[in-house]
C-alpha cells in the first residue's frame, strides 16, 4: 500500500524540495500550490497525510486546516502545517477552528519531517 501525501505549499523551492525528499522516501506524492482546489485534490488523490503551507493563494493555511478538519469526508485526514516562521505558528493556534494534527518551522529538517510524516502513519 502507498502511502499518499497531499503538499499544498505556495513556496515554489519549498514545495519542490519537500516533493523530493518524499519522493526518494517511497511516498506517493502530489503537489498543489493553489488553496481554492485543496477539495478538489483531497477527493481525486485521496491522500493518506495532508502537508499544508502556513500561507497559499486564495487562502490562508489556519482556513483550510479548519476547514478540512471541519469536513465529515477529510477530518480523519492527518495535517501537518508547514510555517514560516514562529509568528505563522502565533498566527495558526490564533485560529480556534484550526487544529493541525502537528507543525513543522521553515527552513525544514528534512529527518524530522520524515519523522513527524511516519509517527502521523503509525498513529492512524
Amino acid at each position: 500500500m502507498y502511502k499518499k501525501i497531499l503538499i499544498v505549499e505556495d513556496d515554489l523551492k519549498t514545495l519542490s524540495s519537500i516533493y523530493t525528499l518524499l519522493k526518494q522516501h517511497g511516498y506517493e506524492v502530489q503537489t498543489l500550490r493553489e488553496a481554492e482546489y485543496v477539495f478538489q485534490e483531497v477527493t481525486a488523490f485521496n491522500p493518506n497525510l495532508i502537508l499544508l503551507g502556513a500561507l497559499t493563494p486564495g487562502a490562508n493555511g489556519a482556513m483550510i486546516c479548519a476547514a478540512l478538519k471541519s469536513a465529515p469526508n477529510t477530518s480523519k485526514i492527518p495535517v501537518i502545517s508547514v510555517l514560516g516562521n514562529k509568528k505563522s505558528l502565533n498566527r495558526l493556534f490564533e485560529n480556534a477552528d484550526c487544529s493541525p494534527d502537528d507543525f513543522i518551522l521553515k527552513p525544514i529538517n528534512p529527518q524530522v519531517l520524515l519523522n513527524k510524516i511516519e509517527y502521523r502513519f503509525l498513529a492512524n
